[in-house]
């Protein structure tokens, strides 16, 4: 089965990229839209935090002020009164600041709170979506390296992959169902593997010579296959020791590989490096390896990490980094698709199958601008380099219509809040009391400065030179009377 496309043209990569698009574009606008959320979120929580410790720093100069001025007045009394009046109203003003300080911090740590609380929430969408993503599509790989480890009787598999633009991804993997989920022998994958890697020591003496071992009845304790060598172990039974460990690395097509004894202390006069002939045996071995664990790629189950540039992507603020990675490594392809596809409102492939058929792919505009309709400007400009709609951020006149539904950003819930300064309540000083403050409605007012009615108020002299021209009643609907 091939690709081609819309114009019958080889398509250059074997798999059906249209599909992967469809579920890229689902995947990552969800994943745009809770990142921006949770930023903004964020940011103003860290907005209020500031304005209400700038709030609380003016006050804190301000009776810093007015307590040493008050003090300082104190002192210079006579009077017994005076002198315990200033004091139990500098003791009030200190408690009311504690106060103030209290519900300041309370209210920082309730917005932080609520703040980091968005940012899990988030965090946690964001990785089961990139866990669906990443193990249901397929991606060029640029390098990869599968281990399956032997242990306490069940075998434990993982793999990594590396994609263009820096991505690198790692799953798990269940082999459970598969040959590998048992322990395995040298022979299910190639046979007569007679290496000169043994240990003989002379009866009489303290010479030691190598001994060629076979091992076609070994079993294989772990193994770690990468493009360009191998670590591999094996063992005469499943839950004995390691015999023997190889190291295999390839440089310029040739392949060194070197073997470690462990528990042999006699073969420490013996080289590690395999000769020619060895090598070539092992790298037959090397070779049948690589080609079983590399079809395990495909039973991925779980997405253990996502690095982007060696910084986590499972997170709000490096998903967005790994989306935009992934929009530049798509669009050249969406870019010469669309150029080939004979339906400009649609990007268009062919399958062929290997009797001649051919089936035709297509995927509409139409559904990919719906899926970023939840997004704003700046997280659809992300996608802009796809070519995906006409609208292009910063250059168009009307932006695209944007969703206000349930997922629509919500950040002024955590808007600043100044702290609130609440007097204390009335408490004996002395021979005097403190009162609350009187409030405005409470001072007695001069008649002459009593609010007069507005039905009652002389019209102001107008102010226009020439006379307002008629209002046309017809523009107006009648006021209703209820």
């Amino acid at each position: 089965m091939r690709y081609l496309y819309g114009d019958s043209s080889p398509f250059p990569h074997g798999y059906d990229f249209l599909a992967t698009l469809e579920t890229f574009m689902t995947t990552a606008t969800r994943v745009v839209q809770l990142s921006m959320n949770a930023s903004k979120v964020e940011d103003a929580a860290d907005q209020g935090l500031l304005a209400r410790m700038k709030e609380l720093e003016q006050i804190e100069q301000f009776h810093t002020g007015t307590v040493e001025a008050l003090g300082e007045a104190a002192k210079e009394s006579q009077s017994a009164l005076v002198r315990e009046y200033a004091s139990h109203v500098i003791q009030s003003a200190i408690r009311t600041l504690a106060d103030n300080k209290g519900r300041t911090q309370a209210e920082n740590e309730r917005v932080q709170q609520g703040a980091a609380m968005v940012a899990q929430a988030a965090k946690k969408e964001i990785e089961q979506h990139l866990d669906h993503f990443m193990r249901t599509v397929r991606l060029p790989t640029e390098h990869s390296r599968v281990k399956v480890s032997l242990a306490a009787g069940r075998t434990d598999s993982w793999c990594t992959l590396t994609h263009a633009m820096g991505i690198v991804c790692e799953f798990d993997i269940d082999v459970a169902a598969t040959s590998w989920g048992k322990a395995r022998k040298v022979s299910e994958f190639t046979t007569a593997v007679d290496l000169l890697i043994g240990a003989k020591k002379a009866w009489f003496s303290s010479q030691v010579t190598p001994e060629r071992i076979h091992l076609d009845d070994f079993f294989i304790g772990d193994v770690d296959v990468q493009d360009d060598g191998c670590l591999l172990l094996l063992r005469k039974k499943p839950d004995q020791p390691d015999s023997y460990v190889f190291t295999a690395s390839k440089a310029n097509g040739v392949l060194d590989v070197r073997v470690d004894r462990p528990g042999m202390a006699e073969a420490g006069s013996l080289s590690e490096k395999l000769e020619a002939g060895d090598v070539a045996v092992f790298e037959r071995l090397y070779t049948a390896l690589q080609g079983s664990t590399g079809k395990l790629t495909s039973l991925r189950s779980r997405l253990r990490a996502c690095r982007v540039d060696n910084v986590s992507a499972l997170d709000p603020a490096g998903s967005l980094r790994l989306v935009e990675r992934m929009v530049a490594l798509f669009a050249p392809t969406v870019a010469e698709i669309a150029a080939r596809s004979p339906n400009p409102h649609e990007l268009s492939l062919k399958r062929e199958t290997d009797e001649g058929k051919r089936e035709e792919l297509y995927l509409r505009r139409d559904d990919l601008h719906k899926k970023m309709e939840p997004l704003a400007g700046d997280g659809r400009r992300i996608f802009a380099p796809l070519g995906l709609e006409a609208w292009m951020p910063g250059l168009s006149q009307a932006p695209p219509a944007v969703s206000t539904g349930q997922f629509a950003a919500q950040p002024q819930q955590f808007a600043p809040q100044p702290p609130q300064f609440t007097p204390p309540p009335p408490q004996s000083v002395g021979h005097f009391v403190q009162q609350p403050p009187v409030r405005p409605s409470q001072v007695p007012v001069p008649p002459s400065q009593v609010p007069v009615p507005p039905s009652q108020a002389p019209a102001p002299p107008s102010a226009a030179p020439f006379p307002a021209p008629p209002i046309s009643t017809s523009q107006f609907p009648p006021k209703s009377n209820g």
